[in-house]
């Protein structure tokens, strides 16, 4: 009687089981899927960013179009299957004129400024040099003080230019919305010396 008792009790058993697992299951199955599409868009990053240093490295100088375009356009070619629109791809390219002033700030005159930074109404040099008679030197000749002295643009022959692209897309699965997480953000930035 027992017997029949327990064989009676174990029936639904299974089903219990996979109301329990199918779950977990489903979510390790999604996870896997979203950790895949991360790596394979991260690595897609990387190449579109190689990619299109190595163009702009190796061309100073186009005939038959915008060299910052073609740029652009290497590295939408790559990102382009992991993104909804153009819009979630950022590129920027800063060109300067050696390694040690990479992200550094255009030079002001210390004695005026000591904080080592120009407000508003600052007067630029004439010169490649700070003097007494004036604020700061505009390196890269866009009219202002800039907390980074880099010019815009892919630069000419011979300069440094940092390439930095930011990609922004939603998860693939929706995983990551449980850790709190509405989209993902992929960065990369390479510094190159142009031939």
């Amino acid at each position: 009687m027992t017997q029949r008792l327990f064989r009676l009790g174990v029936r639904g058993s299974v089903g219990l089981e996979f109301a329990f697992l199918i779950p977990i299951l489903l979510l390790l199955t999604a996870g896997t899927m979203e950790v895949g599409v991360i790596l394979m868009t991260d690595a897609s990053l990387e190449i579109a960013v190689h990619d299109a240093a190595r163009y702009g490295m190796a061309t100073s100088s186009i005939a038959d179009g915008n060299r910052d375009q073609i740029i652009r356009n290497t590295v939408t070619k790559y990102m382009r299957r992991w993104v909804e629109s153009d819009d979630q791809i950022t590129i920027t390219t800063k060109s300067y004129k050696s390694f040690s002033n990479v992200g550094q700030p255009e030079p002001v005159n210390s004695v005026l400024h000591p904080d080592g930074t120009c407000t508003a109404s600052c007067v630029p040099c004439t010169g490649s040099a700070v003097t007494a008679s004036c604020d700061y030197v505009d390196v890269n000749a866009n009219g202002h003080w800039d907390a980074d002295m880099g010019a815009s643009g892919a630069g000419g022959t011979g300069d440094i230019v940092v390439y930095s692209v930011n990609v922004t897309r939603p998860s693939f699965t929706g995983v990551i919305h449980l850790a709190g997480l509405q989209k993902l953000t992929f960065s990369r930035s390479l510094v190159i010396q142009n031939e």
